[in-house]
Formats: structure tokens, C-alpha cells, sequence
């Protein structure tokens, strides 16, 4: 955990996990973070939108909006440098390389040959779940990285990449649109057809497109932004749940509760005491 330590000690990071934990909840000032080349994969995922990103990771530059879920890899032996400005919460985990070769090994693959790609502010939902899992388990009990692994091995391996992308899709430029309508109204978030309308499409098309290009149905995407919304706002400890939840378009706490617990697998109070920093 070298590298993970020496990112942390040189930013004004607050870490409340003890030491031997392999996931740490993070928070980030206006910060310069430069990450040491590690035996380990460095994951780094976002738990809020209100800061921006400079970024270098093997050699590739990078200036990204980070969204809540957007998941950062940096393989082992690849030296990374952040420059944040604004407030940034995150939670990072930190994978030995060797844990990695021996779940690959197990698969039947040539750990040898296992590559992780790095990469910089990029949607894995499933990934992201898992590592609200591993920051949720109790003090004391050893997080379940295997599944984490198993992901990384199936998504994220250069020399085994999983699926093929699907043709077609909207546009960037009318992505963009559709995500932006979205985001102007999370409390009340548009409906299939005006969505469609945006895109200039039918909704049969609209929403088949629109899986094409995001890998999920309209209406899951903004249950994620509205949960994304959420997640941010209950980092206030001061605002109350069921004004969380109208804020971030739920009809009630309880509401927002049941879609919380299915994502992360906690309640809204055990989210900001287990994962929030």
C-alpha cells in the first residue's frame, strides 16, 4: 500500500479507515496528488461533482468533469499525477497485483499475461458497486475484493476484452443533449417522450439508441443520476433525508431508500456514516 499511502500523506486528504484496510474514504482539497508507481491496481472512484480534474496517467494527459461512479485505473508500475481544484470526495482501493495474478490463475488465464488498461474518469457500474460493497463492510472484516478482481479481469484486461461494442447509437452531440436534459431537472426528471424529442427521434428508437450507446435504458439512466444526485446531497449531514430525496426527484424517503439499498446496499444514514468521508 505505498503508493496509496504516500498519495494520501502528500494531500490535505482526511482517511478515517484504519491503515489495513484496502478501501479508504477520501476527501480532497484544491490539491496536487502525484500517485508512485505500485505492485498493485490503484482504483479511484468518484462520490461527488463539485471539483475538476487534471490528469496524467501513463504518459496520457487528461482534463475531465467528474461525475459521481466515474472510476479512475492505474495499473501497477504506472506513475499518475492529479490536479484538483474545488472539494473532491473519493473512495480508493488499493488491489495487490499478486492477489490479481492468483484470481487469474483461477479462471484459467496466463497470469503472466494479465494487463490492466489505465484509464481516466470512465462509467463501469458494475465496478462501481462493488466498491461501494467493499467500503460498506464492517471495521474489522476483510473487504471482498475477489469480485472486484473477477471485473477487472472480465472488463478491464487488455489482453481479454469483454464483448465487442454495438454498432449504432445516438450521436455525441445529441448524447450530450439528452444527458444535459437530464441534468436540468433532476427533481423532475424528464419523461421517455421528451427525452426522445430532444434526440429528434421516435421513443422506439430513441430508447433503443440510446441503450446502444450507454449500455442501459433510458429510464435506469436517470434512476442512476437521480440516485448520483442523491449521494452528493447526503453528504450534508445537516439536510434531512426526505429532503434529499425531493431534491433528487424521489417521491419520498422511503423512496429513495429502497433504490439506495439496491445500488450500495445501505440506507441513506448508513451511506453517510460507512462511505461518505
Amino acid at each position: 500500500m505505498a503508493g496509496l499511502v504516500a498519495a494520501v500523506r502528500q494531500t490535505s486528504a482526511l482517511v478515517r479507515d484504519a491503515p489495513a484496510r484496502l478501501i479508504h474514504r477520501v476527501r480532497h482539497g484544491d490539491d496536487h496528488i502525484r500517485m508512485d508507481p505500485a505492485n498493485a491496481v490503484t482504483i479511484v472512484m468518484n462520490l461527488s461533482e463539485s471539483h475538476s480534474a487534471r490528469c496524467r496517467l501513463d504518459g496520457r494527459a487528461a482534463t475531465t468533469e467528474p461525475f459521481v461512479g466515474a472510476v479512475t485505473l492505474v495499473p501497477p508500475g504506472s506513475p499518475a499525477a492529479f490536479t484538483l481544484t474545488g472539494t473532491a470526495n473519493v473512495l480508493m482501493m488499493q488491489v495487490p497485483w499478486s492477489s490479481v495474478r492468483q484470481v487469474a490463475e483461477t479462471e484459467g488465464r496466463d497470469a503472466a499475461r494479465v494487463e490492466v488498461r489505465p484509464r481516466i474518469a470512465f462509467d463501469d457500474p458494475v465496478l462501481a458497486h462493488l466498491l461501494y460493497a467493499a467500503a460498506a463492510t464492517p471495521d474489522g472484516e476483510v473487504e471482498p475484493v475477489e469480485p472486484v478482481i473477477v471485473r477487472l479481469l472480465a472488463a478491464h484486461d487488455t489482453r481479454h476484452r469483454a464483448g465487442v461494442p454495438a454498432l449504432g447509437g445516438l450521436t455525441p452531440n445529441t448524447l450530450r443533449r439528452v444527458r444535459a436534459r437530464v441534468e436540468a431537472s433532476p427533481e423532475d426528471p424528464p419523461s421517455l417522450d421528451e427525452l426522445a424529442t430532444e434526440a429528434g427521434l421516435s421513443m422506439f428508437h430513441f430508447a433503443r439508441e440510446f441503450h446502444r450507446s450507454t449500455g442501459s435504458p433510458p429510464h435506469r439512466f436517470i434512476l442512476r443520476r437521480q440516485l448520483d444526485r442523491a449521494t452528493m446531497l447526503l453528504a450534508d449531514r445537516n439536510m434531512a433525508v426526505a429532503d434529499v430525496a425531493a431534491a433528487a426527484g424521489f417521491a419520498h424517503a422511503s423512496h429513495l431508500a429502497r433504490h439506495l439499498r439496491r445500488r450500495t446496499g445501505l440506507s441513506p444514514d448508513a451511506f453517510r456514516t460507512r462511505i461518505l468521508p
